[in-house]
């Protein structure tokens, strides 16, 4: 997983990795993680009080064991963890809400092209480009699909229901003026 994106929101450069020590932005983030967790903050990149915040009280569940009948069919939002880092957040305001958002990300067909997590999934993965992500029909083999799907499969997912599309949407935007996950933005 690339730590740019992560490194970029949290204000670090090229030159904080010169007076750490760390010979890359993952060792960077590791450091001052450790320095942070030293001083007793566990996520420092979380605005305290904010959307983010909210949500990482939630329930997660692994995204390929999660039961469908347990995902609401209303509005909200969902987010996507590796570990308890956040990688992707999205809303759900269509007809089948939260249900068929997430039924839409963890499916494990060859289209990436009708999920944005699955593309970027592949391009961080794979490294193939967004472009070829989300061909339709699918360029990429039958091996590489799998692998994607066995990426997303373990990821965990929480959600917070919405009472309208307007507030699940409201939501989701002051979530990225905090904080953008790197698997929306490749």
């Amino acid at each position: 997983m690339s730590f740019d994106h992560l490194a970029a929101a949290m204000g670090l450069t090229h030159s904080d990795m010169t007076t750490y020590g760390a010979e890359d932005m993952q060792e960077l983030i590791s450091i001052l993680g450790a320095l942070d967790r030293a001083d007793g903050v566990e996520e420092p990149w979380l605005v305290a009080g904010g959307a983010w915040e909210r949500l990482m009280k939630v329930r997660r569940k692994r995204l390929g064991s999660v039961a469908t009948a347990s995902i609401p069919l209303g509005p909200g939002v969902l987010v996507l963890f590796d570990g308890s880092m956040p990688v992707f957040v999205g809303e759900a305001i269509g007809k089948r809400g939260l249900r068929g958002r997430i039924q839409q990300h963890r499916a494990t067909g060859t289209n990436l092209s009708s999920s944005t997590l699955r593309a970027s999934v592949a391009v961080d993965v794979l490294g193939v480009s967004r472009w070829t992500a989300r061909q339709r029909p699918s360029v990429l083999p039958g091996d590489m699909i799998e692998e994607v799907n066995e990426v997303v499969a373990e990821l965990r997912v929480g959600w917070i229901e919405c009472a309208t599309p307007d507030e699940a949407r409201e939501l989701k935007g002051e979530l990225w003026a905090e904080y953008k996950p790197e698997y929306n933005i490749l």
